[in-house]
């Protein structure tokens, strides 16, 4: 056995213990709350949560989005609850299209440039409520499977088909507690592709599940460039999502030809330092156009030297639900209205 193999069992050997101690406090946690010893806030509508098992790169947010646009096409009055991960002000904030990013996170942004209804932005989701102007027939948690004190009546949880090394404990994996938690949802969503993992297979027969595949709108936004108007330029790949591998997948699908990948950690934002190393290699790579996620886009739109360079694709999903599960869960919210 060479000595890389023996460091790498010595790591595995010791991270192994720690992620199940990390799995095994959250499970606890969830017992506790499941048992009533630790309360749960009830609020007065119908309440949805989007989540995952593992730390981001599952599509939790475009999916949230689209169950939100979903519900407002049936006249369905719906506000989204986001944390608004590594925002750099604390508090309730009500989110508006000019809101600065820093306060509130991007993935909130995103979420009210992308529907009708309200977005906030709080740690503790049950305080959201108060800072809504009235009150909606559903609200959204984004991210709310591990946020346990609020009471939801539907539990929808997004696993990314593709990473099924992503289902162990973390740090070896994303994994954030036991897969046997998925028994209390009321959803699996399955993203990314059409592979069952392993360590899902066990658990689907008693919780539903359906398919969701990310697939790219023909038109480049902000400046809707056309797939035939940039296959003869050369691009800058620019992310910081938790998952890039599916977006260079698509990228080299649509056979864009990219020079140069900058990818920097999920949720990073630009500062000078980084900033600098994008023009620096858009110079040096002789770019035409940066290519980005929508997401990385609200971020850095905002930096004038690469404004003008910055393109996106925009998401939309294919959802493979035959038992129509989501017209269901429609309609739960409507009889609940």
């Amino acid at each position: 056995m060479s000595p890389l193999n023996n460091i790498e069992m010595c790591i595995k050997a010791i991270l192994t213990p720690l992620g199940l101690l990390f799995c095994f406090v959250n499970f606890l946690r969830r017992k506790l709350y499941k048992t009533g010893i630790l309360r749960q806030t009830s609020l007065p509508l119908e309440v949805i949560s989007v989540g995952n098992l593992t730390m981001g790169g599952s599509g939790k947010t475009p999916f949230t989005i689209f169950l939100a646009k979903k519900l407002e096409e049936q006249n369905i009055k719906t506000a989204i609850v986001l944390r608004g991960y590594k925002r750099k002000k604390k508090g309730v904030i009500l989110v508006e299209k000019d809101t600065n990013y820093e306060e509130v996170g991007e993935e909130a942004l995103l979420c009210k440039k992308s529907i009708k209804g309200e977005v906030v932005v709080a740690e503790k989701r049950e305080k959201a409520i108060n800072k809504l102007s009235s009150l909606p027939d559903v609200i959204i948690l984004d991210d709310g499977f591990e946020h346990l004190r609020v009471k939801r009546d539907i539990d929808i949880i997004l696993v990314d088909s593709n990473n099924e090394k992503d289902l162990r404990p973390f740090p070896l994996g994303k994994l954030r507690e036991p897969i046997s938690s998925i028994k209390d949802a009321s959803l699996i969503v399955l993203t990314k592709g059409r592979k069952i993992p392993d360590k899902i297979e066990k658990f689907h027969k008693e919780v539903p599940l359906i398919f969701a595949d990310f697939e790219w709108k023909e038109n480049f936004l902000p400046f809707n460039l056309r797939s035939d108007e940039i296959y003869n330029k050369k691009f800058l790949l620019l992310l910081g999502i938790g998952n890039p591998s599916h977006f260079i997948r698509m990228a080299e699908e649509k056979k864009i030809k990219i020079m140069h990948k900058v990818i920097f950690p999920d949720h990073a934002y630009p500062d000078d330092r980084k900033v600098k190393k994008v023009l620096c290699d858009f110079k040096e790579f002789k770019c035409d156009f940066i290519l980005t996620s929508e997401k990385d886009f609200v971020k850095w739109k905002h930096i004038i030297e690469i404004k003008d360079k910055l393109i996106y694709p925009e998401l939309f999903l294919k959802i493979d639900d035959k038992e129509k599960i989501l017209d269901k869960i429609i309609l739960t919210a409507l009889k609940n209205e």
